[in-house]
C-alpha cells in the first residue's frame, strides 16, 4: 500500500484548534512516482494562508487579512496555480471582489502594496491563461483608480492590451477589450478609451448573432458613460426596437444625462423605451433628478407613470423582477423624502419579500426624520404579518430579520412593547438574540441606557442571560473610555451571584425545569465575567474567577468528551483569550478533553507566536504523538518566521520523541461495516518521522534530513519518505 503524508503538520494542528489560521489543506493523494513535485507544499502553505486571509476578510478582521494575504502572496509566484490566487482576490465577485472589499476598510498604503504584489503575479501568468490575466489587471487598474494612482493604473491596462492579444476564441477576446475599455473609461484619457471601444466593437461584430445583444449593450453604456450619444445611439439602431437590449442602451442614455443635469434630454430618451420594465426604472430615477432640481410637479408625473407600470400585472424582464422594480421605486421615493407614498407602494404589494425590503428602506427613513412612532408603528405591522402566516415553517427566519431591522433603526423599546407578541413567534427572542441587541444598544457611549433597558426586560427566569447581558454592556463601556463603570458593574454582578442561584433554586422548588440552572450560573456565569476581565486587562481577578470556574462542581461533572456548546472553554477560545482559555483547558478532568484543549491552545499559542506557552504545553501532553506533532509545529512556525537557528533544536527533540511513540510504524483505521476501507493514520510513528526529515530538507539539512528519513524500518515508507526528501532538498 502506497502511504500519502502530508507534512503540514503545524497546519493540521491549527485545524485542530478551530482557529481559522493557517487550516490544513487535503491535497489529492496522488501516488508516489520518479518525477519530484516539490511545489506541492508551497501550494499547500500558500492556499493556507490565503484561506485565512479570506475568512479574516469575511470577520472584518483587516489586520490578519493584510498580513496574511501579503505572507501568502510572497509563495504564490512559486506555487502550480498563481491563477487561482488571481481569480479568488481580484476576479471572484460576491457584493464585490476581494480585493475592492480590501480597499474599501484598509489603509491605502498597504492596499497599493497588496496591488503591487498581484500585478506582479498577474504579470507571471503563462499565455494558456491570458483571458484570466487581461480581467486581473483591468480589474488592478479599477482599484489603482480608486486610489487615485492613474500611472499605475495605466501601466496595468496596458498590460492587459497586451495580454488580450493572446486570448483564444472571438467571444471571450470581445468580452476582455471591454473590460479593457472600460478600464480606460475610468481614466481622463477619452482617445485611448474610444480607441480600445473601437477595438471592441469590431470583434463583437466577429461573435454570433445570438451572444451579440448583451455586449452591445456594455459597449454603448460605455459610450454614454463617455457623453458620446450619437455613438450609443448607433449601436443601439443595431439592436432589435421592442427588445430589452434596446431599452437598457436607451436607459443608459438617459441616466447619463441625469447624471450631468441634461433632463430634457433624459425624458426625450426615455420616451423612446418601449420595455416596460426599464421605462419604469428609467422615469424613477428621472423623477428624482426633477425632484432635486426642485420640480416637484414634473417629479409627480414621472413617479406616477414609473407606478403605473409597477402596478401592471406580469412584468417580464430578462435582467430584473417586478419586485425588484417596486423596491427600487421606494428607494427612489424615500430618497426625495415622500416616505408616505412609498409606504403606501409596500403596503399595497402582495409580495412578502419585496415589502421586507421596502419597509426597511421607509423605517429607517421614518427614524433618520426623528419620527420613532411611525418606525414602530411599521415594525409591529411586520410582526403581525408574520404571526398571521400560515407557514409556521419561516417564522424564526422572519422573525430574526424583524429583530435585526429593528436593531439597525435602534428601537430597543419596540422590544420590550412587543415582547409577548414576539414570545408567540417560535422561540421569541432567544439568549443569543437579546445579547446582540444588548450590544448594539451599548455602542456610542450608550451603556448606562442600555443597562436601564435590560433591567426592564421580563427575563427574571434566565439569570445567566442577565449575567450575559451586564458584562457585554461592561465591555462596551470600556471600549468607550469609561473602565472604571464597567469594573464596577461587573463587581456588582459578581456580587449577586449568590442570589441569583438562591433564586434559580426557589424557582426550580416552585415551577420545576432545569436541574442544572443554579450550577450554570456559577459555571457559566462567573466564566462570562471572567471573560470580560480579561477583555479588560484585569488578569488578576481573570485567574481568580476561573479558579472557581474550575473548581465548580459543573466543571467536576463534566465527564462528556463531546462537551458542551457554551462551555467557559469555548467561550475564551472564541474571544481568543489564550491564557483564561489555557487555564480551562489545564483544568478540564477528563483526559482526553485536556489533551483535546490543550491541543487547542498550543494552536492558538503558535498563531500569535506565544511559543513560550506553546513549549510549555509539549510536557502537558500525554502522548508522545502528541508532544511530537506539537514540537513539529513550533519548528514548522519558526521555519515560516524565517528563524531557522531556533526551529532546528525543537526539531531535533520532535525526532527523539518520534522515536519513542508505540505501537507498528506505519498504522491504519479500517472503517465500515467489515473494515473494508482503510485509511491511513497521519500520527503513527512512520508519518511523523518521514515530516520531520522533510522539515529538516526544507531547513537546507539535507544531510540530517536522509539520515532521519533512513530511521525508518518498512521499506516502502523508507523509499516514499526518501524521494521526499530529495524533492524538498532540490526546491
Amino acid at each position: 500500500m502506497i502511504r500519502f503524508t502530508r507534512f503540514s503538520v503545524l497546519l493540521t494542528l491549527l485545524t485542530v484548534t478551530g482557529l481559522q489560521a493557517y487550516p490544513a489543506i487535503e491535497l489529492p493523494a496522488v501516488a508516489q512516482t520518479s518525477i519530484c513535485t516539490p511545489d506541492q507544499t508551497l501550494d499547500t502553505d500558500e492556499y493556507a494562508l490565503r484561506d485565512q486571509a479570506r475568512v479574516a476578510l469575511d470577520n472584518g478582521d483587516l489586520a490578519t487579512t493584510v498580513r496574511t494575504l501579503r505572507e501568502a502572496l510572497l509563495i504564490t509566484p512559486r506555487t502550480q496555480y498563481p491563477h487561482n490566487t488571481v481569480e479568488q482576490w481580484l476576479l471572484e465577485d460576491n457584493n464585490g471582489t476581494r480585493i475592492e472589499q480590501l480597499l474599501k476598510f484598509s489603509d491605502k498604503k498597504q492596499t497599493t502594496q497588496i496591488l503591487d504584489q498581484l500585478y506582479q503575479i498577474t504579470q507571471r501568468l503563462k499565455p494558456n491563461h491570458s483571458s484570466i490575466k487581461t480581467r486581473a489587471f483591468a480589474a488592478i487598474a479599477k482599484s489603482y483608480i480608486v486610489l487615485n494612482q492613474f500611472p499605475s493604473a495605466i501601466n496595468a491596462l496596458n498590460q492587459a492590451r497586451d495580454a488580450v492579444r493572446f486570448v483564444q476564441g472571438t467571444t471571450e477576446k470581445a468580452d476582455r477589450l471591454l473590460d479593457i475599455a472600460a478600464g480606460y473609461a475610468a481614466l481622463p484619457q477619452p482617445q485611448i478609451a474610444q480607441t480600445s471601444l473601437t477595438q471592441a466593437e469590431k470583434a463583437i461584430q466577429q461573435i454570433q448573432q445570438s451572444d451579440r445583444a448583451v455586449r452591445l449593450v456594455r459597449l454603448a453604456t460605455l459610450h454614454a458613460e463617455d457623453e458620446n450619444f450619437t455613438k450609443a445611439r448607433a449601436i443601439a439602431a443595431k439592436l432589435p426596437k421592442n427588445s430589452e437590449s434596446h431599452a437598457l442602451v436607451f436607459r443608459a442614455i438617459a441616466e447619463n444625462y441625469i447624471r450631468i443635469k441634461q433632463l430634457g434630454n433624459a425624458d426625450q430618451a426615455i420616451q423612446t423605451i418601449t420595455h416596460p420594465m426599464q421605462k419604469a426604472i428609467a422615469l424613477g430615477k428621472v423623477a428624482v433628478a426633477y425632484e432635486r432640481a426642485q420640480q416637484p410637479g414634473i417629479a409627480t408625473k414621472r413617479f406616477d407613470q414609473a407606478m403605473a407600470i409597477a402596478a401592471t400585472p406580469n412584468l417580464v424582464s430578462d435582467f430584473y423582477t417586478s419586485e425588484m422594480l417596486r423596491r427600487d421605486l421606494v428607494v427612489n421615493l424615500v430618497e426625495v423624502g415622500r416616505r408616505d407614498a412609498a409606504r403606501q407602494l409596500a403596503i399595497n404589494s402582495e409580495m412578502p419579500s419585496f415589502k421586507k425590503e421596502a419597509y426597511k428602506v421607509i423605517l429607517l427613513a421614518d427614524v433618520r426624520a426623528n419620527e420613532p412612532v411611525k418606525a414602530k408603528k411599521l415594525l409591529s405591522q411586520q410582526l403581525t404579518e408574520i404571526l398571521n402566516q400560515q407557514d409556521s415553517s419561516w417564522h424564526r427566519f422572519e422573525l430574526v430579520n424583524l429583530i435585526n431591522t429593528a436593531t439597525e433603526a435602534e428601537q430597543f423599546d419596540w422590544f420590550i412593547q412587543e415582547w409577548n407578541r414576539i414570545s408567540k413567534v417560535d422561540f421569541g427572542l432567544t439568549d443569543q438574540d437579546v445579547e446582540r441587541i444588548t450590544t448594539s444598544h451599548a455602542q456610542k457611549g450608550r451603556h448606562l441606557q442600555a443597562l436601564q433597558w435590560t433591567e426592564k426586560l421580563p427575563i427574571a427566569n434566565r439569570p445567566v442571560l442577565q449575567i450575559r447581558l451586564k458584562s457585554t454592556i461592561a465591555l462596551a463601556a470600556h471600549q468607550s473610555g469609561q473602565t472604571a463603570w464597567a469594573k464596577n458593574l461587573l463587581q456588582t454582578t459578581e456580587q449577586q451571584i449568590s442570589a441569583l442561584m438562591k433564586a434559580s433554586r426557589d424557582r426550580l422548588q416552585r415551577e420545576g425545569g432545569d436541574t442544572n440552572e443554579p450550577d450554570d450560573i456559577e459555571y457559566i456565569g462567573v466564566a462570562v465575567l471572567a471573560l470580560s476581565y480579561a477583555q479588560i486587562g484585569d488578569t488578576g481577578t481573570t485567574q481568580r474567577l476561573l479558579d472557581r470556574v474550575v473548581k465548580s462542581k459543573m466543571n467536576q461533572n463534566d465527564m462528556q468528551l463531546g462537551g458542551r456548546i457554551d462551555n467557559p472553554f469555548e467561550l475564551f477560545r472564541e474571544a481568543n483569550q489564550i491564557d483564561g482559555a489555557f487555564q480551562l483547558a489545564n483544568g478540564s478532568v477528563l483526559p482526553e478533553k485536556r489533551f483535546q484543549r490543550l491541543q487547542t491552545v498550543a494552536g492558538m499559542a503558535l498563531a500569535q507566536n506565544r511559543f513560550d506557552m506553546a513549549t510549555s504545553i509539549v510536557p502537558r501532553l500525554n502522548s508522545a504523538s502528541g508532544q511530537t506533532q506539537l514540537l513539529l509545529a513550533i519548528a514548522q512556525r519558526y521555519t515560516q518566521l524565517k528563524q531557522t537557528d531556533k526551529a532546528l533544536p525543537f526539531l531535533a527533540q520532535a525526532f527523539k520523541v518520534a522515536q519513542t511513540i508505540p505501537g507498528e510504524e506505519s498504522q491504519f483505521d479500517r472503517l465500515g461495516a467489515e473494515g473494508g476501507t482503510v485509511i491511513e493514520m497521519e500520527n503513527d510513528r512512520g508519518s511523523l518521522i518521514e515530516a520531520i526529515a522533510v522539515q529538516y530538507a526544507r531547513l537546507k539539512q539535507p544531510a540530517q534530513a536522509l539520515k532521519v528519513a533512513n530511521t525508518l524500518k518498512e521499506k516502502k515508507t523508507r523509499d516514499q519518505a526518501l524521494e521526499k526528501v530529495r524533492c524538498a532538498i532540490s526546491s
